[in-house]
């Protein structure tokens, strides 16, 4: 299998000094199917000295005999020409592996997603990966979840600031518990219209859902805290609450004595 030759790796190696690692590095290229010439090349010493560092093996690669830990190396540095049997065989043999080899690879599977079998694991493996942006983490979790996710998936869908579709947010809703709840609401409040945000807001804590009452015009509060400041400037924006005030107000829930806190006054409009 053709593919990029692990120069830099191997001249780390030796850079560090840590000639053992530099030979299992070498023997692994050879594994491959890699020449002394150009393993020689890429680990940076002669031919001569590569001879005698590592034993003549067989051409041949047999991916069930090569570690994880340096199969890891050359898929990150896409050695291997990528195919629908490399990505079935590393499927079966080294399933911890492939999605990372997905990932690797991502511009060949996003176009032929179909063609690839990714589980709930698998995808908990890619939503958590540094090399796909949150729009390319969405694809697959689009393309590849079930109707339940697990609790990574929603966790990851909760943080994102990219834009998700109402079923994908209805789904991970379902997977978080009221909690975790609110970062998604307010991320993805922007997809929905006001009867889906009351109806929303009726599932969160006791002083939101006094929120979703659109029957009649009233006054609600909430304490004023970034979060909530943010929830209301957008329901002003849209027009779901008219306007709203920040005034210092006794509190007798927090003591026996209470305190003065900060708290929004927020006028709820009456719906169409």
């Amino acid at each position: 299998m053709g593919g990029k030759i692990l120069e830099y790796e191997a001249k780390q190696i030796l850079n560090e000094g840590k000639m053992k690692q530099a030979k299992e590095t070498a023997q692994v290229l050879r594994e491959m199917g890699m020449n002394e010439e150009s393993i020689a090349k890429a680990v940076n010493v002669s031919v001569e000295i590569l001879k005698d560092a590592v034993p003549k093996i067989e051409d041949t690669i047999d991916l069930s005999k090569v570690s994880e830990k340096y199969l890891c190396i050359l898929i990150e540095n896409k050695y291997f020409d990528f195919t629908d049997g490399l990505a079935e065989e590393i499927r079966m043999l080294h399933p911890y592996l492939y999605p990372l080899l997905l990932i690797v690879n991502k511009e060949y599977v996003m176009e032929e997603w179909e063609q690839y079998e990714i589980s709930m694991n698998d995808l908990e493996m890619i939503v958590q990966n540094e090399r796909l942006n949150d729009n390319e983490k969405i694809f697959f979790i689009e393309k590849y979840a079930t109707n339940t996710y697990s609790k990574d998936i929603a966790l990851f869908l909760r943080g994102t600031k990219t834009y998700i579709s109402k079923t994908m947010f209805q789904n991970a809703w379902v997977a978080l518990n009221e909690s975790e709840r609110y970062e998604l609401f307010l991320n993805q409040i922007s997809i929905f219209s006001k009867d889906e945000i009351s109806n929303y807001l009726m599932q969160l804590g006791t002083e939101y859902q006094k929120f979703s009452d659109r029957s009649r015009r009233h006054d609600e509060k909430l304490y004023d805290t970034e979060y909530n400041r943010k929830l209301v400037e957008y329901l002003k924006k849209i027009g779901y609450i008219s306007s709203y005030i920040s005034k210092q107000e006794l509190d007798n829930s927090i003591t026996d004595q209470g305190r003065n806190t900060q708290i929004l006054i927020c006028k709820i409009r009456k719906g169409n």
